[in-house]
């Protein structure tokens, strides 16, 4: 359940919230006047990688041995026209 903050306190403390959604994963609706304007919350994993993780797993495939190359052109060749 998410905490609530007013946005006095917010605008006082920001770094403070920002660690605690950060590190803690902490989640807070943010109020003005006792009415809910926002939720302050981390943000969702997307399930995906970043294109760093992409390099350095590609940077650690095996590579294409030397007869790659002459593989790919008998395939090709063996295709049927379009």
């Amino acid at each position: 359940m998410s905490e609530r903050a007013t946005t006095a306190q917010l605008i006082d403390h920001l770094t403070d919230f920002l660690i605690r959604v950060q590190d803690n994963g902490e989640s807070f609706v943010v109020e003005r006047d006792g009415v809910s304007l926002a939720t302050l919350a981390p943000v969702p994993k997307t399930g995906g990688i970043t294109w760093h993780e992409f390099a350095a797993l590609y940077r650690d495939l095996p590579r294409p041995d030397d007869d790659f190359a002459d593989d790919l052109e008998a395939v090709h060749a063996a295709l049927a026209p379009v």
